[in-house]
């Protein structure tokens, strides 16, 4: 296993993943233009790569409040299917971690949707705990 920055050519694969994975549909081209947008200052995207194919993803930012350290926030972290329970998203997580680490971030948060249950194993194993729970509130314009 490869874990690499994501580049504009993962876009097909990331969408698939996250379509699938996470429930999240988008098209290959909205996918290829937020990539070709991240700002690499505050942003990183890593894949994970076997036998040449991504097979998992993890979208990670710089996190700054007024009334906290910064923190690196995890904005997307998947893997396909067919390599889950392998490490993939150990390995993509710790990415995460280390490149916060370098920024000289604090720590990382995340969110995690209710319903996976799984995910909230995996990242009670990981180290993470749980602080609250809490909604989520959405207006499109």
């Amino acid at each position: 296993m490869i874990i690499r920055e994501a580049r504009p050519e993962d876009s097909s694969a990331i969408c698939r993943i996250s379509s699938r994975e996470l429930g999240y549909p988008c098209t290959e081209a909205l996918v290829k233009r937020q990539m070709e947008a991240v700002d690499r200052k505050r942003e990183a995207v890593f894949v994970a790569e076997i036998n040449g194919g991504v097979c998992g993803f993890i979208h990670a930012e710089r996190y700054c409040t007024l009334y906290m350290e910064p923190m690196v926030n995890i904005l997307g972290l998947a893997v396909s299917q067919e390599y889950q329970g392998q490490g993939t998203g150990r390995a993509l997580l710790a990415q995460a971690e280390r490149w916060g680490k370098n920024l000289g971030l604090r720590g990382v948060r995340l969110n995690s949707g209710m319903k996976r249950t799984e995910a909230h194993k995996f990242y009670r194993a990981m180290g993470y705990g749980s602080e609250k729970a809490q909604l989520r509130f959405l207006k499109d314009f």
